[in-house]
């Protein structure tokens, strides 16, 4: 299960997932194992390794669509 919330934009009306790093390492721990995982979501979503492990460290902020994107992986697992 994905554990986020949203935050609605008081421009355009549009709500946007925010997914905290907790939730994104629970959702690759799940898919991929405890260790590795990075790598293999990296590989399976065509980015950087290094990409995931700053999603995974706090030092970017993940995107909207991952939260997105997690769950078609693990419905599709």
């Amino acid at each position: 299960m994905i554990l986020n919330h949203r935050l609605q934009s008081p421009r355009v009306g549009i709500s946007f997932v925010v997914m905290e790093k907790e939730d994104f390492i629970a959702a690759g721990s799940r898919l991929y194992g405890r260790y590795g995982w990075q790598a293999e979501l990296a590989q399976k979503l065509g980015m950087s390794p290094a990409t995931i492990n700053r999603y995974a460290m706090g030092k970017l902020r993940i995107p909207s669509r991952m939260s997105l994107m997690l769950k078609a992986l693990e419905e599709h697992k």
